[in-house]
């Protein structure tokens, strides 16, 4: 394939998460994101990955790659997006959450319902409350993505409730973090990672957003192997936030602030 810009979207929670609109299927994120005109996307449910391998085989259809991908919630209280090469990979990460995640029955009164969609459009609800904290620190999920080829990116780092510069206030030296994602870029932070904005979406109109708030791979292909060479720098892949693409300048995060770049 030609080398090329690739519009990316890696935080979507589907309705599986508690927190999430009931209408966040896999068809429907699917059908917003084509109407953005995503080249790449991840549902990124908490803790569990029942709607993800459904939307990779809806997206499939519609053009768009989208990665295998989860949010976890580590023992210190941080959000975490996970990304891996695969379904086997991917499977084999949410066992291992399982077994450290705690057995707390699920109130859809109080927490809004979880909702797993099948291949056949039927809903079923998971017993158990997805949106906790697991019993694994950043260091022991860290180490078990890497045994797995996976991704690890700190989810909305700045936010004060379950952002990992706010809580820890400071990137962990031994963290092997892909990239950093920030809800504001806007800002001088002391950071060496890729900075990448994605729209954490919730429901079907939080996917629509500026131009500029956008996160873009420029590679061969929208793959979990172009992204994790772009978010190392490596061959020519970059990752960058804001391109305009009308003359091909984009606006790249590294070290919480902009640069000017060219493709």
């Amino acid at each position: 394939m030609i080398r090329q810009w690739y519009r990316m979207d890696l935080h979507v929670h589907s309705c599986l998460s508690p927190c999430a609109e009931d209408d966040m299927t896999p068809h429907n994120i699917v059908q917003m994101a084509a109407l953005e005109q995503m080249d790449m996307l991840a549902v990124t449910d908490h803790n569990a990955v029942g709607n993800s391998l459904e939307t990779v085989v809806i997206a499939e259809d519609f053009g768009i790659a989208c990665l295998y991908g989860m949010e976890v919630e580590t023992r210190e209280g941080v959000h975490v997006l996970v990304y891996l090469p695969n379904a086997f990979s991917l499977l084999s990460l949410e066992a291992f959450i399982q077994e450290h995640l705690p057995m707390r029955s699920h109130r859809p009164d109080v927490w809004g319902r979880q909702l797993v969609v099948g291949s056949d459009g039927e809903l079923t609800e998971y017993p158990w409350l997805l949106s906790q904290g697991t019993q694994l620190s950043l260091t022991e999920l860290d180490r078990k993505l890497a045994s797995l080829g996976g991704l690890l990116v700190p989810a909305h780092a700045d936010r004060r409730s379950y952002g990992l510069l706010s809580l820890l206030g400071h990137m962990p030296a031994k963290l092997n973090a892909a990239a950093v994602e920030l809800v504001d870029v806007n800002q001088s932070l002391p950071l060496d990672h890729v900075i990448v904005m994605n729209s954490d979406a919730h429901s079907l109109d939080a996917m629509v957003r500026p131009r500029q708030r956008y996160t873009y791979l420029w590679g061969d292909a929208p793959t979990f192997e172009e992204l994790a060479l772009g978010l190392a720098g490596r061959s020519g892949r970059k990752v960058v936030v804001g391109l305009d693409e009308g003359i091909g300048t984009a606006f790249a995060g590294f070290g919480g602030k902009f640069r000017k770049g060219r493709s």
